[in-house]
């Protein structure tokens, strides 16, 4: 169109339709919330300022955050995400690997990493870890063998402290690891959900992530460290590209993570951390223990973390119907199966409670498991 009708179009435009030389900043309608100022009083008191209440964060994380985060990791921020939960960092994680190639889990595991596998159609295969096995050795078998048969595995998935055995890798183990991904061209996820609860590490061996190493991504939480489980916030560390995509998933599956929490655990970080809880966890976990030598029951030492793996090989029920009879004890606990490991029966358990409380669960199990022992 030229000619007068198309100036009067063109000027009637405004700035931001192509009118002018200075666009007009834009209006988000995009997301499906009600702005704050429409409720003027309903968030007062919140914990996010009147500015942010109401809003969700921005989708890789708070900046400030993310910026004290990557500081602490010695990284950029542009390599730092924070997810709803170090679960959600699992599931976006899983989700941005190719999905026809098995995820290689350890055995026993956390029950989310099979479980989420499984939910996005991915093949997941295992490596054992239970002692007196060899982390290292057993994952090179499980890489060989997926190998042998198809594909190499997409991704191999370590976690220390460990859940639910309480065990530890040291910082050798993982460096052999990461040779051996780096060799199948297989990501590894150091899960460090548990990091800064180790208390039995007198040669100073045991790993302790730092930083974003080449083919590596390490997801953490806030629920145990920083002792904030019911504000699900968790972080991912990794290469920028690969946070990337992981932030997609994450804001398709989850939005932001909770702006409270955001806030909440920048102010904890600031103020130096909540205290060092290792040593309470250590003396608890050596009571526990201690407790139940002698009743037929096997308990491993944990040398991190708030579990207690507790193993009854002579008793031939299986997992479930052992946690079966520690609930009709009064103690409801973990059955062995949801690690993956249903025979020898074993169950899981919880440590990380009072004194008191915890007296009391031993008062009951220590019968129970000495008389299971006696048939």
């Amino acid at each position: 169109m030229t000619g007068p009708a198309a100036s009067a179009s063109s000027s009637a435009l405004p700035p931001a339709m192509g009118g002018g030389v200075d666009p007009l900043p834009p209006l988000d309608l995009s997301l499906g919330v009600i702005d704050p100022e429409l409720l003027p009083a309903a968030a007062d008191g919140a914990g996010a300022p009147p500015a942010l209440q109401g809003r969700y964060a921005p989708r890789a994380g708070l900046p400030p955050l993310r910026q004290v985060l990557a500081a602490m990791e010695g990284v950029a921020p542009d390599q730092v995400v924070i997810t709803t939960g170090a679960s959600m960092a699992l599931t976006a994680a899983f989700a941005t690997l190719p999905a026809d190639r098995p995820i290689l889990l350890p055995r026993p595991g956390f029950p989310a990493y099979a479980n989420i596998a499984r939910f996005l159609g991915r093949p997941a295969a295992f490596y054992d870890i239970m002692p007196p096995a060899d982390p290292v050795a057993a994952i090179a078998a499980a890489i060989a063998a997926a190998r042998a048969a198809g594909p190499v595995p997409a991704a191999v998935v370590v976690n220390t402290p460990g859940n639910p055995l309480g065990n530890l890798l040291d910082a050798d183990q993982v460096a052999a690891i990461q040779a051996l991904c780096r060799q199948a061209d297989t990501l590894l996820i150091v899960d460090e959900t548990y990091a800064g609860l180790i208390f039995d590490d007198p040669a100073g061996r045991a790993y302790i992530g730092r930083g974003c190493p080449p083919g590596m991504l390490r997801i953490l939480s806030f629920s145990k460290k920083y002792r904030m489980a019911g504000a699900r916030l968790g972080y991912v560390v990794g290469a920028a590209d690969h946070l990337a995509r992981i932030t997609d998933v994450h804001w398709t599956f989850a939005m932001s993570a909770p702006l409270d929490a955001q806030i909440m655990a920048a102010g904890i970080i600031a103020r130096g951390g909540p205290a060092d809880l290792s040593p309470v966890l250590r003396d608890l976990g050596r009571q526990a223990v201690e407790r139940l030598a002698g009743t037929g029951a096997v308990a491993l030492p944990p040398r991190g973390g708030p579990v207690l793996w507790v193993g009854v090989p002579d008793w031939p029920g299986d997992s479930r119907s052992l946690a079966g009879l520690c609930a009709r004890a009064g103690v409801l606990v973990a059955p062995g199966a949801a690690f993956g490991i249903d025979q020898p029966p074993a169950i899981r358990c919880c440590f990380a409670v009072p004194r008191p409380r915890l007296d009391l669960a031993l008062d009951r199990l220590v019968p129970l498991f000495a008389r299971l022992a006696d048939r």
